[in-house]
């Protein structure tokens, strides 16, 4: 699997990103920041997991600018999206594009593998988990989902899915013969429902591949807002795929009182829109349990590599897959109210 790609170490520790709030740089290190992207003002660091220069930035001014700092093959890989990004754009799906002329080198930052990018700043905040974000979120999800079934480049990412899920399997299998460092993480991998993965890629077709908390925005219009599209490059899934993470991300984790007017808010306006739906509550539970198992074992792909592993990224992933189960029941309680809505 050394060619398939491994994530970098999250921006956040743990399971929930802590709420965004940004620090001024100091002078030296604000003057290294311009005279590299080209653009004057004031500029602030996001407070995250991600060790200086390496991070996230914003550029005060009129207008003002959205910087990353990060690997070049990751902001490679974000260059390369941008042609999905213009698609996306010209279906009328809300997104923020990577600015001409970037990424560039952050060589002089001291390190020679780092790239700066550069997008627009939003007028937007990240998605809260309520009805009506929810609601917002699911009929943007469908609309989404509509452009990419559609999507001219849809068997150069057929190829490059397929290719990943077929490296993941083989992973899998290879995994008992590999020592973890989470024995908790070994042994889910070692008694999960080995059919679990091919659900995911089940009436596949492109999807985003990564509808996590910073990847999804509310604008100042009620406009959701999809960034990062690095990953559905190779993102060939059901698109019920997405679904179920954003339900993981965005209600799951959160164990609200009113699940299931959330949950409703958020289905019922994607149903609405897109003819996918769940089953039943196993169905959306085996969505969950395969989310889980195939984040461990890109885990697994990492340490294999020699790479390390935060602890928390282990537990994270033994704590989704075991959520999933203990939800079952009142999950089907919710979506049975749904179908009979």
């Amino acid at each position: 699997m050394t060619d398939i790609w491994v994530p970098n170490t999250p921006a956040f520790e743990g399971l929930l990103p802590h709420e965004v709030s940004w620090l001024p740089l100091d002078c030296d290190q604000a003057e290294q920041i311009r005279s590299i992207c080209g653009f004057d003002g004031r500029i602030e660091r996001m407070v995250s997991y991600q060790a200086w220069p390496r991070g996230y930035y914003r550029v005060l001014n009129h207008p003002s600018y959205f910087l990353k700092i990060t690997d070049k093959r990751h902001a490679q890989r974000q260059f390369e999206a941008d042609h999905i990004v213009e698609y996306l754009q010209a279906k009328g799906v809300t997104v923020n594009r990577l600015l001409l002329g970037f990424p560039k080198s952050a060589a002089e930052l001291g390190d020679a593998t780092l790239s700066l990018m550069a997008y627009p700043y939003l007028n937007a905040e990240f998605i809260q988990p309520n009805c009506f974000s929810l609601t917002m979120l699911g009929e943007a999800m469908a609309h989404l989902h509509s452009a990419l079934a559609e999507a001219p480049f849809s068997e150069q990412v057929k190829s490059r899915g397929l290719k990943r899920h077929k490296a993941l399997i083989e992973r899998w299998r290879q995994s008992k013969e590999q020592t973890f460092s989470d024995q908790e993480a070994q042994a889910i991998l070692a008694q999960a429902d080995k059919t679990l993965l091919g659900l995911l890629i089940e009436d596949a077709q492109c999807v985003h591949g990564d509808l996590n908390f910073g990847n999804v925005m509310l604008d100042c219009n009620n406009h959701v807002v999809f960034l990062d599209f690095e990953d559905a490059q190779s993102a060939w899934f059901n698109p019920l795929k997405d679904l179920a993470f954003v339900i993981e991300r965005f209600i799951l984790i959160h164990q609200p009182q009113d699940m299931g007017a959330q949950l409703n808010a958020l289905l019922s306006s994607y149903y609405r829109v897109y003819p996918k739906r769940f089953d039943h509550a196993d169905h959306l539970v085996g969505f969950l349990q395969a989310l889980a198992v195939r984040s461990l074992l890109i885990l697994s792909e990492a340490e294999r590599q020699g790479r390390s592993v935060p602890h928390s990224e282990w537990e994270k992933f033994v704590f989704l897959y075991k959520l999933a189960q203990q939800n079952q029941s009142r999950l089907q309680d919710i979506l049975c109210q749904l179908t009979l809505t």
